[in-house]
């Protein structure tokens, strides 16, 4: 079972890994932006993998230019 369970950052470590200031993920948070996260108490985590799956979402292809 606990192969399966994906490993849970703090708020500094997923800041971190997603080169944010916390205060960007807090700001997340309030807004019902950013990645998924976990209410453990008072306590908020983020599961790693949560964390590549909006990565993964927030992959943009660039637009070309219209050439006028």
């Amino acid at each position: 079972l606990s192969s399966q369970i994906s490993p849970l950052l703090d708020e500094e470590e997923a800041a971190r890994l997603l080169k944010v200031a916390t205060g960007t993920l807090r700001n997340y948070r309030t807004r019902g932006q950013g990645p998924i996260f976990v209410k453990l108490g008072g306590s908020v985590r983020y599961r790693q993998s949560d964390l590549q799956d909006y990565i993964e979402r927030s992959i943009r292809r660039p637009v070309p230019k219209r050439v006028a």
